[in-house]
């Protein structure tokens, strides 16, 4: 049961124009959400516009509504426009204004009502309803049950149960991470009655691999350095490398986790040169914290998954994680 659902329900009933943001580099999660949330709202008769901070992957083009999302680094004025024309926000797997990065200082500052649905630790985005669990492998996952505690089973229909679905498979890598909660297969199993094709959304979400990102993975591994603990490996890639193999938003995701199929690693850290910085993913296994070193260096995520930026070289980030994860 979600907290407090008659004063979610109460805001929802309220609203009529309805904006949806989700954060930078948006992932499955975040696009599965958001698609999903978009469609029920929309059929309760909201007019609603969803606002990513920069591009999706290439590889999520076959997502049914994705042309439909706002991208505010190519459309800025059209972002703008819905973002001050809308009664309701909803801020979907993100904890931090920080998280839509350009988009914040055009909205933080409104008085716009605010719905927070999120999953990472820490909640700091102020709202008139939070409904936040660290606890739940997904934010997908959070928006079934928000749907269903305000409107029932049937409010679910297919479409609505393959955007979380598809959310909920790829933030846990196909059901192989932060995926032995008994619920999460209770949710599962409603949506497989729905009529959705889990295998069919997999193969979508994860065989998506051009020659060129093909390669970069290869580059990308024989580049691996394992660290003197025996237990880290750590990967770094500059902007030269990444435009030598046709780099496109997103075709890095889920390098960082490859690592960890060998035996005795059981942490990983993939740093990404970009034009205004570095960007840092991490990953464990266990009890082997790695939200609280990208705490470090500003950054935060899960115990497992977690991230960070630093505006340094790419050198210099690398030999910082080294000093740190000895």
């Amino acid at each position: 049961m979600i907290p407090n659902p008659e004063n979610a329900k109460q805001i929802i009933e309220q609203a009529n124009d309805v904006v949806i943001f989700t954060h930078i580099r948006p992932d499955g999660d975040a696009i599965g959400s958001s698609l999903a949330m978009c469609k029920y709202l929309t059929h309760k008769g909201k007019r609603v516009r969803m606002v990513l901070p920069n591009s999706y992957p290439v590889y999520f083009w076959w997502i049914d509504g994705i042309n439909e999302m706002i991208v505010f680094e190519k459309s800025e004025a059209e972002a703008v426009k819905a973002i001050k024309e809308a009664d309701l926000f909803i801020h979907l797997d993100h904890n931090e204004l920080g998280r839509i990065s350009a988009v914040r200082p055009i909205m933080e500052n409104l008085k716009t009502t605010r719905i927070v649905i999120d999953h990472h630790i820490n909640q700091q985005i102020p709202c008139d309803y939070e409904y936040s669990d660290p606890s739940s492998p997904a934010t997908c996952e959070m928006v079934y049950h928000f749907i269903h505690d305000l409107d029932g089973e049937e409010a679910i229909d297919k479409k609505i149960a393959e955007h979380i679905m598809l959310g909920i498979i790829t933030d846990t890598g196909g059901l192989a991470f932060s995926a032995n909660s008994p619920e999460l297969y209770r949710v599962i199993a409603k949506l497989l009655e729905k009529g959705v094709d889990k295998n069919a959304l997999q193969i979508k979400a994860f065989h998506t691999y051009t020659k060129e990102r093909f390669a970069l993975m290869t580059h990308c591994l024989q580049k691996m350095e394992i660290l003197p603990d025996g237990h880290t490996a750590l990967m770094a890639l500059s902007r030269e490398e990444l435009k030598r193999y046709d780099y496109h938003v997103g075709d890095l995701d889920s390098f960082v986790n490859l690592p960890l199929q060998m035996t005795d690693i059981n942490r990983t850290v993939l740093l990404r040169e970009d034009k205004d910085g570095i960007n840092i993913s991490l990953r464990s296994e266990g009890d082997n914290p790695v939200n609280t070193i990208a705490g470090l260096f500003g950054g935060g995520g899960h115990k497992n998954a977690a991230g960070c930026e630093m505006n340094v070289s790419l050198k210099e980030a690398v030999d910082r994680i080294k000093k740190i994860m000895r």
